[in-house]
């Protein structure tokens, strides 16, 4: 029994390092064993299921991810991510249903309110994804970073003793984690922080509530100065606040940090054309359909 029990573990465990690593087929090769071993494992069930999601592979991460949540009705990780499973599939109702069961069981875990903060803005229910966003970043820092979060790495490194860095929503936490660098997951937590600030941000813009929206994204450029979409968000609110000066320096300054961001190209193109400077806008447009045919530019 000891030995069956340490071998389940140990499954788990290379399971868990090669889905950090994003083997994603090796990481499914050993839960499915870590399953065949002991069928009722809940833990290694709702792993599965939540690699399932990473790879797009919803209805299998769905039966997953209910069947350990039957097992254990009170996995509040389980019922999250399933939660995100149904946000992907865009069933917003099912997925804040989840949300919500999830957060009552555990009403003080950062990640979970970012999670029903993004499906809230999402859903265009920008007043209380800007609640959700804003009741995160009171919370321990340690405890920040929410969007597609990997609650264990986090943990682990906290138990370093090193919990009270600022902390921060993207891939690179795993990367740096399975590595063995903390230095470069704290500093891909911070950019966490960052995206959550600027997603509340956007949730001000959409309200009209420009000053705070640029706050917002100012704050996170100074926790993100690298990354071309927080340039790219104040740059389009400098625009709709008609401060054209403004937006030009913010745009040029996100294509420069991603030159085929599209979307930066047009807002610059629409700022040169209300800054009537027409052949800058002009070449911004043509630009544009260079790089994404699709695109239909406005006239100028």
């Amino acid at each position: 029994m000891a030995t069956r029990r340490r071998k389940l573990r140990d499954l788990i465990r290379s399971g868990q390092t090669y889905w950090l690593m994003d083997r994603y087929d090796e990481a499914l090769a050993e839960f499915n064993r870590a399953i065949e071993l002991d069928p009722g494992n809940a833990r290694a069930i709702a792993h599965r299921g939540e690699i399932y999601r990473e790879m797009d592979r919803y209805d299998e991460a769905l039966a997953d991810l209910s069947r350990a949540i039957a097992l254990n009705s009170s996995d509040a990780w389980a019922i999250a991510h399933r939660g995100e499973t149904y946000r992907e599939m865009q069933r917003y109702d099912e997925a804040l249903a989840d949300l919500d069961r999830a957060i009552g069981l555990d009403p003080s875990s950062a990640w979970l309110i970012a999670d029903r903060g993004e499906t809230y803005r999402l859903m265009g229910l920008y007043e209380e994804a800007a609640v959700e966003f804003s009741r995160v970043l009171e919370l321990d820092p340690s405890e920040a970073w929410a969007i597609g979060s990997r609650d264990q790495a986090y943990q682990a490194m906290e138990q370093h003793g090193e919990a009270d860095l600022d902390h921060g929503a993207e891939p690179g936490p795993r990367q740096a984690w399975a590595s063995g660098s903390r230095n470069q997951a704290y500093q891909a937590m911070k950019r966490d922080d960052a995206w959550i600030i600027a997603h509340r941000g956007r949730a001000c813009q959409a309200m009209k509530r420009y000053g705070e929206a640029v706050a917002d994204f100012s704050r996170a450029i100074e926790l993100d100065p690298d990354r071309a979409e927080l340039f790219g968000f104040r740059g389009g609110a400098y625009l709709e606040m008609e401060r054209y000066d403004e937006a030009l320096a913010d745009l040029s300054r996100a294509i420069e940090l991603e030159p085929g961001n599209v979307w930066a190209i047009v807002r610059r193109g629409e700022t040169h054309r209300e800054m009537e400077r027409y052949d800058e806008a002009r070449a911004d447009f043509d630009r544009s359909t260079e790089l994404d045919p699709s695109y239909q530019p406005p006239t100028v």
